[in-house]
């Protein structure tokens, strides 16, 4: 998902999210992990990007087994 904007001064951006555009963040998630970045980032236009990288064996894993009924 991204965010773009062009409202002067766009990397006003990175401080509404409370994040500096010159690094990724990465978060650990329960089902895997999250990255934030600015792959553009100037005075007059400023996009964020969220990247989500699931990984499915922890997406999985703190699921019950479903009960068969007969």
């Amino acid at each position: 998902m991204t965010v773009t904007t062009t409202h002067p001064p766009a990397t006003d951006l990175g401080y509404l999210l409370v994040k500096h555009p010159d690094r990724v963040h990465a978060f650990d998630l329960p089902t895997g992990t999250a990255y934030v970045c600015f792959p553009e980032a100037t005075e007059t236009r400023c996009t964020a990007a969220l990247v989500l990288e699931i990984d499915p064996l922890r997406l999985t894993s703190g699921r019950r087994r479903p009960v068969c009924r007969q």
